[in-house]
């Protein structure tokens, strides 16, 4: 599981690419065992963020796009 602390710590942007790239490694696409509380600790973290363009992406699971948005570069096979 991921180590989350940086949500705790306030420092958002971080948290969330350490949670994209746990993502990432669960078969590239963020759907395997535990994903879905990662998913939720994602939804929260771009509350926290107060990014409602991030929203939807988290809404839909997807993964490319919302890492995309963030400007971040994961592999995703």
């Amino acid at each position: 599981m991921c180590d989350c602390r940086c949500v705790g710590l306030g420092v958002h942007e971080q948290a969330l690419e350490h949670l994209l790239t746990a993502l990432s490694l669960q078969n590239g696409r963020g759907a395997g065992p535990g994903a879905s509380t990662i998913w939720e600790v994602v939804r929260t973290t771009v509350e926290h963020m107060k990014r409602p363009d991030l929203a939807e992406l988290v809404f839909k699971r997807d993964l490319g796009a919302l890492a995309s948005s963030l400007g971040l570069q994961l592999d995703l096979h």
